[in-house]
């Protein structure tokens, strides 16, 4: 049996999930999710926020988990060192030793690269489609999105704004990172439309020449729609991210997977270069090579 432990907010659920999926797939073991070590109120915060896709949803109880962390109770350390069944993995990007882990192993960390999952990307997209319909609301958006050259831009603030920890280590995307994406899309897309996501959709609305930068887009009328503005729940703004034709993302597990999620092979996917402001949280094999960075 694989047990992954899932921790943090969507985004780092969607990548723990994928992770614990592939290397179940790649080991022919029974794959289960931790969701009693690392996301309930106690801890981070965090709840559980799978529970809308049609993934493999199968819990690992506490003595599941127990078994495989420590079998041996304090004489567990040293079990780790010999045997090595507890896999721990934060900033250090893709490891192709983790498809060989065996059928017995519990998984802990953030697992931030597409390589863990490309080559069952299918089965990913598959698990990650929604168990219900979409919201009368939210069908009217995507329905929108496809009469049109539709274009994600996620920008970020909220806790990265306000958490000093966050700002310090993470930081938001520039507005110059926006100005020079939005005129990407312009030089590429024709006519494009600007569907917003942000959790600060008022800093939006007032900083709207993020959207006709430059002195050749300066004189059109920029083609906004709010997404955010609608109140939807994650999930649904997620698939709403899906359905775009191409992409602005911002240093978030979040967007990357609304860009990530959409099988258009014809998508323009634009991410910051900048992804933590601490050189020694980047994880490496984060953006698939075709994405664009400023």
């Amino acid at each position: 049996m694989i047990i992954i432990r899932l921790n943090g907010g969507l985004g780092n659920q969607m990548f723990q999930y994928a992770m614990g999926r592939a290397t179940s797939l790649h080991n022919n073991v029974n794959f289960k999710i931790d969701v009693v070590t690392g996301i309930h109120p106690n801890d981070t915060q965090r709840l559980y926020a799978l529970g809308n896709f049609n993934i493999i949803e199968d819990f690992a109880s506490k003595t599941e988990i127990n078994n495989l962390k420590y079998p041996l109770g304090l004489l567990s350390k040293i079990y780790r060192f010999t045997r090595k069944k507890i896999f721990r993995q934060f900033y250090k990007g893709f490891d192709e030793h983790m498809f060989h882990v065996g059928d017995n192993a519990y998984l802990d960390g953030f697992w931030q690269s597409w390589k863990y999952f490309d080559d069952v990307a299918d089965s990913i997209r598959k698990d990650f489609t929604l168990k219900n319909s979409l919201s009368d609301r939210a069908k009217k958006i995507a329905d929108a999105m496809q009469q049109v050259n539709a274009v994600s831009v996620h920008v970020r603030r909220g806790d990265y704004v306000s958490n000093a920890t966050l700002q310090r280590n993470y930081g938001v995307c520039s507005e110059t990172y926006y100005h020079k994406a939005i005129d990407a899309m312009y030089a590429q897309v024709e006519n494009p439309v600007f569907f917003v996501f942000s959790d600060d959709i008022a800093w939006i609305k007032s900083h709207q020449s993020l959207f006709s930068r430059s002195q050749e887009h300066e004189n059109k009328n920029p083609k906004i729609f709010y997404v955010s503005d609608y109140h939807l729940p994650d999930y649904e703004e997620l698939m709403l991210m899906a359905s775009c034709k191409h992409h602005i993302i911002a240093n978030s597990s979040f967007s990357w997977w609304g860009a990530w999620l959409d099988s258009n092979k014809e998508k323009i996917v634009i991410a910051p270069k900048v992804w933590f402001k601490k050189k020694s949280l980047v994880p490496k094999d984060l953006l698939p090579p075709s994405w664009i960075q400023f």
